[in-house]
């Protein structure tokens, strides 16, 4: 309740994750809508672009929250067959 989870996304938007990713060593997988309104399209391409060893998986029609519901599946096997 409130808005600490607000407060704290905002403060993670505009300061550094204490992480370079260009470092990155670890096989990443990233699922993004072009539907998304809250995170923008070309975020998911830029994050890839700069992060070793992703693999960007966009979906046409799948906005911020519909990603989990149609992507879970495939995200669960992803994990598990990277343990």
């Amino acid at each position: 309740p409130g808005v600490e989870g607000c407060a704290d996304d905002l403060l993670a938007y505009y300061s550094p994750w204490g992480l370079d990713l260009s470092t990155n060593q670890v096989p990443l997988k990233i699922w993004h809508g072009k539907s998304d309104q809250t995170v923008p399209y070309a975020h998911g391409e830029w994050l890839s672009s700069n992060t070793p060893k992703s693999d960007l998986h966009l979906t046409e029609d799948d906005s911020h929250r519909s990603i989990f519901e149609n992507c879970f599946e495939e995200a669960v096997e992803w994990l598990l067959s990277h343990k």
